[in-house]
């Protein structure tokens, strides 16, 4: 078997399985959870995709709204967090390529890795209502770990940065 159809079955198991994921979240979704903050909420999601941060020494990119995503997974649940990262990978695929098997597999993609982050917080009991909305009673713990990651995360890529501006020799 040659590489190019490695390529393709490849491509399509993710794309059924992505797919799959996706019409599970829509046969799930609950839509009187949905209010005024969740349609500012796809307004942030789609206008962080269009701003990238390119990732030092490579030439791939990375999106602001994957935070928006999570966002949604915290405040609505994972089947909307699903639904509006597939949404989001098709219409910001869509812009960049040329390919249009390849839109559907980078929202099948999304779809599929959501999907995964949720089983993941299912499969080690983080996954509650109040879990989820910081309702347990260990609010503030979880906004320290929140402050200290997000500071740790701060200074790696701080470090990062500045370890590829160096070497790359511009500081721009």
């Amino acid at each position: 078997m040659n590489k190019l159809s490695q390529n393709k079955i490849y491509m399509r198991i993710i794309l059924v399985i992505g797919f799959l994921c996706l019409a599970v979240a829509v046969v799930n979704f609950d839509i009187e959870k949905l209010d005024l903050k969740f349609l500012i909420l796809c307004c942030f999601t789609f206008v962080g995709s269009r701003v990238t941060l390119q990732i030092p020494r490579f030439k791939s990119y990375i999106s602001v709204s994957d935070t928006f995503i999570f966002l949604a997974l915290l405040m609505y649940g994972g089947e909307v967090a699903v639904v509006l990262a597939a949404v989001e990978a098709f219409f910001s695929s869509w812009r960049f390529c040329n390919k249009k098997i390849s839109v559907f597999f980078n929202a099948a993609v999304m779809a599929l890795s959501t999907t995964v982050a949720v089983w993941t917080l299912k499969l080690f009991g983080l996954y509650t209502e109040s879990q989820l909305h910081g309702l347990d009673g260990n609010l503030r713990s979880c906004l320290k770990t929140q402050k200290g990651l997000r500071r740790s995360s701060i200074r790696r890529i701080m470090a990062i940065w500045m370890k590829a501006s160096l070497v790359s020799g511009n500081l721009s």
